[in-house]
């Protein structure tokens, strides 16, 4: 099953498997990368080619780059060799990670861990975005999160008690910010107000969402 897709600036498509590690399609021609090309967890659940064109990968051995055709483990902090389910990169060029070890920030200083100290509880974190203003988002298995400074606070969903977790935050142009859950459908937030659609009677085939892509 493909878990995760990213477009490359070069026209490239990379696939993250759940089992069969990374797949490359240039053109008419399909490359895999596996064990053999460093990568020590065949399960993808993430990638991301930041600005610089370097590609990540959140695998359940946790968080890889591609490096002269090569998987190399990313250093930083121990929560980086956990399972990581979600990548960002925000405008100031920092790497965001969450994993079920939690949140992680790669800057020009190093790697920070950010959890309960910092006001962020709820456990793995599947889903990151960005708004406007340069806040973090994040969806851990409950609640939601955002980031004031350096400290996170917790956004009040009135659906909350059917949000079983966040899967997927996308921030769109108009500045809303939709919200893929578990069994709670499609969230948007607009201004204060949310917005629900839910099930069959909302067109919906499944209230499980796991991705947002804005074309």
């Amino acid at each position: 099953a493909v878990l995760t897709a990213c477009a490359s600036k070069d026209g490239s498509m990379w696939c993250g498997t759940d089992g069969a590690g990374v797949f490359r399609w240039q053109g008419e021609q399909m490359t895999q990368f596996g064990t053999g090309q460093g990568l020590t967890s065949l399960h993808v659940a993430a990638l991301l080619e930041d600005r610089q064109t370097n590609l990540w990968a959140g695998t359940y051995a946790g968080l890889f780059r591609l490096v002269g055709g090569r998987f190399e483990p990313a250093p930083g902090p121990p929560a980086l060799r956990e399972p990581i389910l979600a990548l960002l990169e925000d405008h100031q060029g920092n790497l965001w990670t969450g994993g079920r070890a939690g949140l992680v920030r790669l800057d020009a200083a190093g790697g920070r861990l950010f959890g309960a100290e910092e006001g962020l509880f709820g456990g793995a974190v599947r889903a990151l975005a960005e708004d406007r203003d340069g806040h973090i988002w994040v969806g851990p298995n409950a609640g939601l999160y955002w980031l004031d400074g350096e400290k996170f606070q917790y956004y009040r969903v009135p659906q909350e008690p059917y949000l079983q977790g966040i899967f997927a935050l996308h921030y769109d142009n108009s500045g809303s910010l939709w919200v893929g859950t578990d069994l709670a459908g499609l969230l948007r937030l607009r201004g204060d107000h949310f917005d629900q659609w839910l099930g069959v009677r909302d067109g919906l085939p499944s209230n499980h969402l796991t991705a947002i892509l804005e074309d």
